[in-house]
């Protein structure tokens, strides 16, 4: 919304920095850390299911949300060009990025998962294309690979991490310490990021893991509460939210300011972010009773596991 000019000062582009400093970088380090098991599968079953849960709903969105920034461009910031449809084959459109990336590092764990090759030696070697990235080495034209390596290291340290007992240890932990400990991370990285160091790269990984960290905390500290449990299902459903919620927080936002003339940040922050949140769930829970199943995903296993998980954290 920075782009549109509904949010522009300081506290805004504070809490847009912050928020960036560890969000992405905590998708990757996510993948890493549930990646072990399902590589334990033949190629051919662990392609399809990365198949039916990445590349479809990649291509799916991708071509829906083109062609929606292109018929809608004199509303938005983007005016993509129709070409861009077809280029999507290889470079991404806006946040579609990621499920490119993570691809790529699914395949490339496979690979070294069935050569025995150890997660600390990929963590190193994260590392290293890390360092290329951040000092301007790779000289490649190819954006989705500029995202591998920067964000590699967090798919590493996750699938690394996997292996120990560190997030074991911490559920030993009671509640109140678990949420005292990720505030007091946050706050150290809310500190780093308001004096203007997160942006040195080293410094900015460290302070990434370091929100990791925090968050899966708070998430543990949360996770035995019934009040928090429309949180979990947000959780069930985080593929179809982060395809979608571009799109549904972007109509929210231009029916706002275009149509009634509401452009208080505030305003379009709390309903942009509930749509942006919301619809996507709604579609993916109404979809296959309405006789669209495949808005998401192929995949019947993953729809069925959706809906046996929401009966569980109803229960």
């Amino acid at each position: 919304m920075r782009e549109s000019g509904v949010l522009r000062n300081t506290a805004w582009e504070f809490t847009e920095h912050y928020i960036y400093t560890f969000h992405m970088p905590l998708f990757f380090f996510l993948a890493g850390l549930f990646v072990a098991q399902s590589a334990r599968r033949t190629f051919y079953d662990y392609l399809m299911s990365k198949a039916s849960v990445i590349i479809y709903p990649y291509f799916v969105w991708s071509i829906l949300e083109g062609t929606l920034q292109y018929f809608a461009s004199r509303f938005t910031n983007n005016h993509l060009s129709p070409r861009s449809l077809f280029t999507i084959l290889y470079e991404p459109i806006d946040q579609y990025w990621f499920l490119y990336a993570i691809f790529l590092m699914y395949m490339v764990f496979w690979w070294i998962h069935k050569r025995t090759i150890s997660n600390t030696n990929l963590v190193l070697c994260a590392i290293v294309l890390y360092a290329m990235e951040v000092s301007g080495v790779n000289n490649f034209g190819w954006s989705v690979l500029h995202a591998f390596c920067a964000f590699l290291i967090y798919f590493a340290l996750g699938a690394r991490v996997a292996e120990t007992s560190f997030f074991t240890n911490l559920k030993l932990f009671n509640g109140a310490l678990l949420l005292s400990i990720a505030f007091s991370v946050y706050v150290l990285v809310a500190v780093a990021v308001a004096m203007n160091v997160s942006g040195l790269p080293f410094l900015h990984a460290v302070l990434a893991v370091m929100g990791n960290i925090a968050t899966i905390a708070l998430a543990m500290s949360l996770s035995g509460s019934p009040a928090w449990s429309f949180v979990r299902t947000m959780g069930v459903y985080s593929l179809e939210i982060y395809v979608g919620h571009t799109i549904f927080s972007a109509a929210a936002r231009i029916a706002m300011l275009k149509g009634f003339g509401y452009s208080e940040p505030i305003l379009q922050t709390v309903v942009g972010t509930a749509v942006g949140i919301g619809l996507p769930m709604v579609l993916a829970i109404w979809g296959p009773k309405v006789g669209l199943p495949y808005l998401f995903t192929w995949s019947r296993s993953r729809q069925n596991g959706e809906i046996s998980a929401i009966k569980t954290l109803r229960a």
